[in-house]
C-alpha cells in the first residue's frame, strides 16, 4: 500500500512538471558526520512546491524512488497526520557518485513542508542524505 501511495504520488508530481531540466553539480567535498536523526521543518510551509523544478522520474529508477523511501522514513519520520512525498531532483553527484536525487515532503491541508534530500547512487543503491544547510551523509 506504501509503495502504491508513492508511486501515486510521484505521478501526480510528474503530471505537474512542466518541464524538464537538469541539476548542477551538487558535488561535496567537506568531512562526512553522523547524521541527524530529528527534523528540522521549515518555519512557513509552502502551498506546494514549483513543479518546475521537477523532473520526470526515469524508467529503471523506482527501485532508487523506493530506497529513498525508506531511507527518509527511518532518518526523519512523518509527523503524525502528515502524507509523506517525494520530488525527483534528477541526476546529480554526490559524494563522488552518480546518484537519483530527491526532495522529501511531509504534507498535511495542503501544506508542504521540506524535510531532507535524499540521494541514492545509480551503481550501488547507496543512500546519501542531507537537511537544509548540511551536507549530504550517507545513511544508516
Amino acid at each position: 500500500m506504501k509503495k502504491f501511495l508513492i508511486i501515486a504520488l510521484m505521478s501526480a508530481v510528474a503530471a505537474l512538471c512542466v518541464s524538464c531540466g537538469e541539476t548542477g553539480s551538487n558535488e561535496d567535498t567537506s568531512d562526512i558526520v553522523p547524521a541527524q536523526q530529528s527534523v528540522a521543518v521549515e518555519e512557513s510551509s509552502q502551498t506546494q512546491p514549483d513543479s518546475r523544478m521537477f523532473s520526470v522520474l526515469p524508467e529503471g529508477a523506482e527501485k532508487a524512488l523506493d530506497a529513498a523511501a525508506k531511507s527518509a522514513d527511518i532518518a526523519y519520520p512523518a509527523q503524525k497526520d502528515y502524507q509523506r512525498s517525494f520530488g525527483y531532483m534528477g541526476k546529480d553527484k554526490v559524494n563522488g557518485a552518480d546518484c537519483y536525487c530527491f526532495k522529501v515532503y511531509d504534507c498535511k491541508d495542503e501544506k508542504f513542508d521540506h524535510v531532507a534530500d535524499v540521494a541514492v547512487s545509480v551503481s550501488d543503491s547507496k543512500v546519501f542524505t542531507r537537511q537544509d544547510g548540511k551536507a549530504y551523509t550517507p545513511a544508516a
